[in-house]
């Protein structure tokens, strides 16, 4: 019988992760008042804007997106805005770009507050991890909420993995992290035979790199899951 385990990531995978926008409680339709909630960011994002472009800007919620809104016109911006922006390393953290309409991304430490841990089951992933004997949940989510998310999966209904809940503990970058634990349990138990479910697919894709550059043997089959982020509407 062949060695084969499955690998699920959590949020947006095995869960479904609050959004920003339902984070900050803003209707869809309100202006952000970012005097209220995390202003340096937002208004970090004002001064982008206002140095690179000379725009002035403000926030509104749209659906489940916080979007940037031109103060002259009242328009969003569509994503070719990005190109004005592409010499800043720091934008890939501020913008990502939905049905061309640029959206603001969560701020740097959201799935580090215990309030964003998804308290709602994917159902289609979940029916699949039910099926699976060898199993493990391997999150980005750090090490010191271990037992919130614990407490939660037990709570929600999700049995805890064979192969344990991993949980980032290191300071290499997420992406990084994720590669090395699933190369460590190749070395660890001989696996023949790896699912990997995960809602990003540039991370899906380094990790099937790294393995299929150290263990060119092991069959890495991956799947993304889109359908949390598909179901995010602008109204």
């Amino acid at each position: 019988m062949i060695k084969k385990i499955s690998i699920f990531d959590l949020d947006d995978t095995l869960t479904v992760t609050l959004t920003f926008a339902n984070f900050i409680n803003a209707k869809s339709g309100d202006f952000i008042d970012i005097n209220e909630i995390h202003s340096s960011y937002f208004k970090s994002i004002k001064s982008l804007f206002f140095n690179k472009l000379s725009k002035e800007v403000f926030f509104k919620r749209m659906g489940d997106y916080i979007v940037v809104i031109n103060k002259q016109n009242d328009e969003t911006f569509d994503g070719s805005y990005l190109d004005n922006f592409d010499k800043d390393k720091k934008t890939s953290r501020y913008f990502e770009v939905k049905n061309n309409i640029l959206v603001v991304k969560s701020f740097p430490g959201f799935h580090s507050d215990p309030n964003t841990i998804g308290k709602e089951i994917n159902t289609p992933v979940f029916e699949e991890y039910k099926k699976i004997e060898n199993r493990m949940i391997l999150t980005g989510r750090d090490e010191k909420l271990r037992p919130l998310v614990e407490e939660n999966l037990k709570k929600i209904g999700i049995d805890f993995p064979k192969f344990g809940l991993k949980m980032y503990s290191g300071s290499s970058g997420i992406k990084n992290w994720k590669a090395n634990v699933i190369l460590k349990s190749i070395e660890e138990n001989n696996w023949e035979e790896i699912h990997y479910f995960e809602d990003r697919q540039d991370w899906l894709h380094f990790a099937e790199s790294q393995v299929n550059e150290k263990y060119p043997a092991v069959k890495f089959i991956t799947h993304l899951i889109s359908n949390v982020q598909d179901q995010h509407k602008f109204n």
